[in-house]
């Protein structure tokens, strides 16, 4: 058993970290972690996170810990700031491995991990220098945990349920008790075992009491160190509000979630409704196939009802839904016939589909601009149609097994194309990057209004930032060998700077609806 999960363990690391060093860190959500986390490590302020010399009240704490771990080894660079994101990765696949096998059959094990070695959207999670990979593995592994407890009592299993879930919170809040909580009561209610016998069996109080030990200290450190800013920023703002309105323009229908989980889940998402069918059918009301489809629904309903949707959100129930459509193929596979028609449609669906994704990304790379001439890579998308035609062929010839596995490769193969190809030659066309290569490694800025997140990141600074024109000709004159960086909108702003200085560098953002504009005196 050791030597299986140390194998799973290497693949899984293997396609979480695959070229992570060679695109720079660019997204605002992995260029402000990222920078947090080096700002702690310079400043040696391991309780209080900034993002360029401001309170930063977004996240909790764990993974700036790991970042700055991953600066002291490797240095401040993207590889270092994503490292632990990757090895958490692989910590999830290995938790979903051994406790598949443990609780169902090493066949359902191997099918699950392969799902989700193929979930495109899953394993680029793990290339992100954010805290969703830390939660995803605290929370999934706190819960397969907690089942662990109540079917075998072993006291271990008390601690590791709820020391992951304590670290849970310290990495993304009080979801990673909030999650846990809903899913084993609606579990207990759905296997109609909801007693105070059954409750007492997973030490509720004892736990909380550890889950408390685990998470308040530290947030009692940054509360008086901030005298109250962070919990009124972190739980009234990032946590309270996002539930209640939609943040940051990420609202949407309810409907969305399910989208998302959907596309998360590709390739085998399409069989993600005939395994849920199959489980009702099979009137299975307590292994870890209840348990799992429960934490499943639980989570997206939860998001679902949530004003703020965003794709990760939903992520720490990845590892057990899919354990849901492991043990569908696995029955799929000893009853072909009967299934045939299903899995047939299923993949013809799929085949659309793939057909289409290299035709949206040749549009997508189309419009973009900065990156049009980039569109032709999107020729390295015809891998999926490709891997999905040979999954018919042999599933076609009664190879059923065989079809499985050429379309899992195909994905995994597309993740190598989109991270060691298209994402660094997409990201030289980045403002960080085009910046570098005109002025350098190591220009001064002064930030005028708003600037773009990767800056600090990638010239490994914190800038000063002013709001007006008199406070920037100012600061000018005071250090006149200072450039002006600045993505502001403001028409009138920029007209202003336009007359005032000379344009270096203008630079759009990818995907994203701000430029990036540098100016000299």
């Amino acid at each position: 058993m050791l030597l299986q999960i140390s194998i799973v363990f290497v693949v899984s690391f293997m396609c979480c970290i695959a070229f992570s060093w060679t695109y720079p860190i660019y997204i605002l959500d992995e260029a402000r972690n990222a920078e947090a986390a080096r700002e702690m490590f310079v400043n040696r302020n391991f309780v209080t996170p900034f993002f360029n010399n401001t309170l930063r009240t977004d996240k909790p704490v764990v993974h700036y810990y790991f970042m700055t771990i991953a600066y002291h080894l490797f240095g401040v660079n993207a590889f270092a700031a994503r490292f632990f994101s990757a090895f958490f990765g692989a910590l999830t696949f290995a938790a979903t491995f051994y406790f598949s096998q443990k609780f169902t059959s090493i066949r359902v094990a191997v099918i699950s991990c392969t799902v989700l070695l193929s979930s495109l959207f899953f394993i680029q999670e793990f290339h992100l220098s954010v805290p969703d990979p830390y939660l995803i593995f605290f929370t999934s592994f706190g819960l397969f945990s907690l089942y662990s407890l109540y079917i075998t009592n072993n006291r271990k299993w008390f601690f590791l349920a709820y020391f992951s879930f304590g670290f849970g919170i310290l990495s993304k809040g009080p979801i990673a008790i909030i999650l846990p909580l809903l899913s084993v009561a609606c579990y207990l209610l759905y296997s109609k075992q909801l007693s105070l016998k059954s409750i007492s069996k997973l030490k509720p109080i004892a736990g909380f009491l550890l889950v408390v030990t685990v998470a308040v200290p530290w947030f009692y450190l940054v509360h008086v160190a901030t005298e109250g800013q962070f919990t009124n920023g972190f739980f009234l703002d990032h946590n309270l509000n996002r539930f209640n309105t939609g943040k940051e323009g990420h609202g949407g229908l309810f409907l969305l979630t399910w989208v998302f989980v959907l596309v998360g889940l590709l390739p085998f998402s399409f069989f993600l409704i005939p395994a849920y069918r199959h489980f009702f059918k099979s009137k299975d009301r307590t292994s870890i196939v209840a348990f799992s489809a429960i934490i499943g629904v639980v989570t997206i309903v939860f998001f679902s009802v949530a004003s703020t949707k965003l794709p990760n959100y939903t992520m720490p129930c990845y590892p057990f839904l899919v354990l849901v459509i492991a043990v569908y193929f696995d029955m799929v596979f000893r009853k072909i016939e009967t299934y045939k028609k299903a899995i047939a449609r299923g993949l013809l669906l799929l085949l659309i589909i793939s057909c289409l994704l290299p035709v949206g990304g040749y549009v997508a790379l189309y419009l973009e601009e900065g990156v049009t001439q980039y569109r032709w890579y999107s020729l390295l998308l015809l891998v999926l149609p490709i891997g999905c035609i040979l999954c018919l062929y042999q599933f076609k010839n009664k190879r059923f097994k065989n079809s499985f596995f050429y379309l899992a490769i195909s994905w995994v193969v597309m993740g190598f194309f989109l991270f060691g190809i298209i994402y660094p030659k997409l990201a030289k066309e980045t403002p960080t990057e085009k910046v570098k290569a005109v002025l350098g490694s190591s220009p001064q800025f002064v930030a005028f209004q708003r600037f773009d997140s990767a800056f600090p990141f990638n010239f490994e600074a914190t800038f000063n930032v002013v709001f007006t024109i008199e406070e920037l000709e100012l600061f000018l004159d005071n250090n006149p060998n200072y450039y002006v960086l600045t993505n502001t909108g403001d028409r009138s702003l920029l007209f202003q700077l336009n007359q005032k200085y000379q344009l270096q560098l203008k630079q759009k953002a990818l995907f994203e609806n701000h430029t990036t504009r540098v100016y000299k005196k």
